[in-house]
């Protein structure tokens, strides 16, 4: 490990304390709290590892569409509520523009941490092609969720939402991929633990300062901490798994498996 890597290292697992501190004191908005927890961090890691960038983008990008499915059938069902922007219009009229960079920007920085810190050995040519498995469905998914929205006004709402979408995009996927490419466990693990952490400062934080609610009723547990509350899936699937899900799909459909 280079003498840069190492400093690095140490601000990268101050910063999410640096950042909620930040955030109390000035009582951050959501939008500001982005940029603290994500699109900073990114931008000096990207510099230090500019031959990822491109590459990091695309991933984000194709990821987009279906998290934008994700994110309106979520808030329509009651399985999070963004209840301010600074922005007076939402996108379907539901959605933040905030989620939308919140979104691609915590894909983006999940994979650029993981190819500079963690994944060491790949190489920046892609040795498969198979991203657009992911990124045509999913943008025909969105293709036929716009319409419907257009046209008919109509939406599925799914009892026990979170839940499935862990299930579709976390649970079934991560076991998958170890069992496919059993050398990644360590890395996804160390991925794990760093995400869990700063997830879970920006949970409590964000929870305090009133960024994000689960007005809903259909979750299978509550998480009671620091005077605040949160389903339990928000914990298992966002804070404990998030990251490791965005890399099982990540190496599966976009890198090495290395």
């Amino acid at each position: 490990m280079t003498s840069q890597l190492k400093k690095d290292w140490i601000l990268i697992i101050l910063w999410p304390i640096i950042a909620s501190i930040i955030m109390i004191f000035f009582k951050a908005n959501f939008f500001t709290s982005i940029l603290l927890y994500y699109v900073l961090p990114s931008i000096v890691i990207s510099y230090r590892h500019q031959a990822f960038i491109i590459k990091s983008l695309l991933f984000a990008g194709a990821s987009l569409p279906m998290l934008l499915v994700v994110d309106y059938m979520a808030v329509k069902a009651g399985s999070w509520y963004f209840p301010t922007s600074i922005f007076a219009h939402r996108l379907f009229g539901v959605t933040t523009f905030e989620v939308v960079l919140w979104m691609f920007s915590y894909v983006y920085f999940v994979v650029i941490f993981y190819e500079y810190f963690l994944d060491h050995a790949c190489k920046v040519e892609r040795t498969r092609y198979a991203l657009r498995y992911v990124f045509i469905p999913f943008l025909i998914i969105f293709l036929i969720f716009l319409s419907s929205i257009i046209f008919t006004e109509i939406f599925f709402k799914v009892n026990y939402l979170y839940l499935w979408f862990g299930i579709i995009f976390a649970f079934i996927p991560i076991p998958l991929v170890l069992l496919k490419f059993p050398h990644l466990f360590t890395k996804l693990a160390e991925a794990t633990v760093y995400f869990s952490f700063s997830s879970f400062l920006w949970e409590i934080v964000a929870l305090r300062l009133n960024q994000w609610t689960f007005p809903g009723q259909y979750f299978i547990g509550w998480i009671e901490i620091f005077n605040v509350r949160f389903p339990f899936e928000e914990f298992l699937i966002w804070i404990v798994l998030g990251a490791a899900a965005i890399l099982s799909w990540y190496e599966f459909f976009d890198d090495d498996g290395k």
